[in-house]
């Protein structure tokens, strides 16, 4: 065992893979014949995980940056044997007892796994490690399968980096190869002309909204506009990618999936058993919104025409408070719960990831839909105009897979955001779709809360999950006295990081995040 975990510590900024699949064989073979005792492998693998942590200088002020380290735990093996075992509980007792917040540690759940190994979640959840993501197996193993990966490479699968996952040994990460702001593509629709740089510098046939009688001439539009952005995006991916493995080479990695040695090719030639890329859409939650608010307030309900809709939005409701102040809190949005929105949200999620997917990648795989986004929900949004849901130019878009904050406000139960799901087909999305929650008071005195949790999310077919379970309270106090609260660890996005390192703008983002009661 302690070779494999010395050859693991060499690897610098990369994924450390299915740590107690890979390591439980060593382990077993090393116990029964007396050359380590569970003290000692523990404390070798206390010593991995805590120099992973130090050695990128987390505790940097202002200068936190994500290793991309990544631990995965739990799951099934290639058979589809379930995984948990004394290495499951050794690591995550090594989280909890140093409150590590790099390598990422990435838990794979089913609704097989033993009750043990969700108390041990609970338990971390708890802790305050926040440094935690849970991984729908049911969803991502079956997602996997159907762009047509074996199923044994499947059941294999690991992070990737933040959220993203790959197949072990036989998939090249270029997941976060595209990031597309799905409310910009929306508003094109209203402003053709301010996109004259896609139109004619890209020849892109983008079409305004000006001719669409109806709402479902008007949500096809959207949907070829999207398409002609995505395919425009991927046609560049592809120039430079064509030839990425002359200029980009990869020998050293490519040493280590069998399928570049057997074939004799760099995985940036296409060496890879599996060579997919992903367009990462951003904003899908602040999308739906904006639809379904299009759909009810002009043509359903005919209260204002879209040239009136227009002009709110080029002026960001200017003089027109009152009537956003109607859209955000009178029409239904995700995460609400309306049968028609659901009907409906789980229409555009399906419809975006049939435009977004299967279109060709220059090293002969495809490309595939993802809703995971790093802080793009953040940065696109400062860049993105009024929104028909109510929002103002600038404010954030709904992250990852996420209900907005206008759908959800400041308090809302989570139970709403879970239910929200239930009527989605998220094996569409292959390389994840990630709901952020942040967790209420009472979750932090209530193990079985946790737990509930976790089951609420695979009975609704959750993809991926992220939860802070942090007191609002505390971080309102930490931000003011940084001093008092050094070790306050918060999951950011697609990492976790230390609440006082982080800059002003993202630590206000997560006091403000949603679901602070149940």
């Amino acid at each position: 065992m302690r070779e494999v975990v010395q050859s693991l510590e060499g690897n610098g900024n990369s994924v450390f893979g299915h740590l107690d699949r890979i390591l439980l064989p060593y382990y077993e073979r090393d116990l029964a014949e007396g050359r380590i005792t569970r003290e000692e492998a523990t404390d070798l693998l206390r010593f991995f995980l805590a120099f992973s942590d130090v050695r990128f200088g987390m505790r940097q002020v202002h200068n936190h940056v994500g290793t991309n380290s990544t631990v995965v735990i739990g799951g099934c093996d290639e058979a589809g044997n379930l995984v948990f075992n004394d290495l499951t509980r050794m690591i995550v007792g090594i989280y909890i007892e140093l409150k590590l917040v790099d390598p990422k540690l990435n838990a794979r759940i089913s609704r097989q796994h033993p009750d043990a190994y969700f108390g041990l979640l609970s338990e971390i959840s708890l802790s305050g490690s926040n440094s935690l993501a849970i991984f729908n197996d049911e969803v991502i193993i079956e997602a996997n399968a159907k762009m047509g990966k074996a199923l044994h490479d499947c059941r294999l699968y690991v992070g990737g980096g933040c959220q993203e996952n790959l197949l072990e040994n036989a998939e090249v990460n270029s997941r976060a190869s595209i990031y597309l702001n799905l409310a910009q593509v929306l508003l094109v629709g209203f402003f053709p002309e301010g996109w004259p740089f896609l139109i004619e510098n890209e020849r892109l046939e983008l079409r305004g909204y000006d001719e669409c009688s109806t709402f479902e001439s008007l949500y096809t539009t959207f949907l070829d506009n999207l398409k002609a952005v995505v395919d425009s995006h991927i046609q560049q991916r592809n120039r430079t990618e064509r030839e990425g493995w002359r200029y980009n080479p990869c020998p050293l990695h490519s040493s280590t999936l069998s399928d570049c040695i057997e074939n004799a090719r760099d995985m940036m030639e296409g060496g890879a058993r599996y060579n997919f890329g992903s367009v990462s859409l951003t904003g899908i939650g602040t999308l739906v919104d904006s639809l379904y608010a299009i759909r009810e307030v002009v043509f359903d309900r005919k209260q204002l025409p879209m040239s009136h809709l227009r002009k709110m939005l080029a002026s960001d409701f200017a003089g027109e408070e009152a009537f956003r102040q109607r859209l955000v809190h009178r029409v239904a949005k995700f995460g609400h719960d309306d049968e028609n929105l659901r009907e409906f949200s789980a229409k555009v999620f399906a419809d975006v990831a049939r435009v977004s997917s299967g279109s060709p990648n220059a090293r002969g795989g495809r490309y595939e839909a993802s809703l995971f986004s790093f802080r793009s929900f953040t940065t696109m949004g400062t860049q993105t105009g009024a929104t028909p849901d109510g929002r103002k130019a600038g404010e954030h878009l709904s992250p990852g897979m996420s209900p907005s904050v206008l759908a959800l406000g400041k308090e809302c139960s989570f139970v709403e955001a879970l239910r929200s799901l239930e009527p989605l087909d998220l094996t569409l999305y292959p390389v994840v779709a990630v709901l952020d929650l942040k967790l209420p008071a009472e979750a932090r005195q209530n193990p079985d809360y946790i737990v509930t949790v976790l089951k609420v999310f695979l009975d609704y077919g959750g993809s991926v999950l992220q939860m802070n379970c942090v007191d609002p309270a505390m971080l309102l106090e930490a931000r003011a006295h940084p001093e008092q609260h050094p070790d306050l660890v918060v999951r950011v996005s697609g990492y976790s990081a230390y609440f006082n390192t982080l800059p002003e703008a993202i630590q206000e983002e997560i006091i403000e995040r949603t679901l602070v009661r149940a």
